[in-house]
This record gives structure tokens, C-alpha cells and sequence, in this order.
């Protein structure tokens, strides 16, 4: 009887120990960046270039929302004071016209008109993580830049480190 109930113990306790390892995916990580839920969001573009000296590299993330499920993330964006409304400021619109692009020089984050963006300046010179007013005085870049459409329900994330 005792063996029975350790051995039902630790097959709970190594499922529940095992569970916690899952971190949910990209969705899971992004989720917690930005402050919105989007486990509703279907994965449209997912790339990642970090690799080699230093993790240098661009990561992409882009969703897209369906139905009832955009307008969810509109409203939490909206209630959350990191993400600010469009346009973004000169030094972001900047940054996602010549930093933020594919091979084919295309761009990750294209121009949108009505939404939201988010940016978190992670540069270990930053004193406040979501100003950019420093963004293209370093010899490196180490930021997080979202946009949030709310004409296409679509989300565009990109992290950059270089």
C-alpha cells in the first residue's frame, strides 16, 4: 500500500514538475513582454536570426487575431500604459524602416496607420527603458519594438540585438 502511494506521489510530482518546464511557445514569452494575452493569436511569420557572437541577431513575431479575439488585445493594449497610440516617434519609425527588415529588404514591420506600439529599450546604456531618444546615439542596438494594427487585428513584434 505505501509503495503504491509513493509511486502515485511521484508520478504526480513529476508531472506536475514537468508541466512547469513548458513555457507555452513564443506566445507564452511575448504574452509576458508585452503585457497582453495572446495565446488567441495565429502565428503568421516567426523568425530568428540569433545566432553566433554574442546572440546577435533579429527576432520576428507576427500575429494575426481573428473575430472577437482582436478586439480582446485592442482593449488590453489600450488599458496598458507601455503601449502608447500611433504614430510612433521619429527615431522608431526610423529604426523599423532600416533596421527591422528581411533578406529581401523588406520590411517586418510594415506602415500602420491606426493602432498601438510598444518599445522597450534593453541597451545596458539605457536609464529609461521606454524612452528612444538615445536609440541611434550607440555603437549597438538592443531593443524590443511592437506595432499593433487595429484595422487588421494584426500584431508585428521584433527584438533586436547587435
Amino acid at each position: 500500500m505505501k509503495k503504491r502511494l509513493f509511486c502515485c506521489l511521484l508520478a504526480l510530482a513529476l508531472a506536475l514538475g514537468l508541466g512547469a518546464c513548458y513555457d507555452g511557445g513564443p506566445l507564452s514569452g511575448v504574452s509576458g513582454v508585452l503585457g497582453v494575452n495572446l495565446s488567441n493569436g495565429a502565428v503568421l511569420q516567426n523568425v530568428d536570426t540569433h545566432s553566433g557572437f554574442h546572440n546577435d541577431g533579429l527576432y520576428v513575431l507576427t500575429l494575426e487575431f481573428g473575430g472577437a479575439y482582436g478586439a480582446d488585445v485592442a482593449i488590453q493594449i489600450a488599458a496598458n500604459d507601455q503601449w502608447r497610440p500611433l504614430p510612433m516617434t521619429d527615431p522608431l519609425r526610423e529604426a523599423a524602416e532600416t533596421l527591422l527588415l528581411g533578406e529581401d529588404g523588406e520590411r517586418y514591420i510594415p506602415e500602420v496607420e491606426t493602432g498601438y506600439y510598444f518599445f522597450l529599450d534593453r541597451h545596458s546604456q539605457a536609464t529609461t527603458p521606454d524612452d528612444d531618444s538615445d536609440l541611434f546615439s550607440r555603437s549597438s542596438f538592443n531593443f524590443t519594438l511592437a506595432v499593433y494594427d487595429t484595422q487588421t487585428n494584426r500584431l508585428y513584434y521584433c527584438v533586436l540585438d547587435t
